[in-house]
């Protein structure tokens, strides 16, 4: 299950992507 978990938090960092990005960084 510990490579689910991290193919999971690969899909979840690059499914969104640059939109996320770029929201932090304008946050910031």
């Amino acid at each position: 299950q510990a490579g689910i978990r991290i193919a999971d938090l690969l899909e979840s960092a690059f499914a969104p992507g640059p939109l996320k990005v770029e929201e932090r960084r304008r946050g910031d």
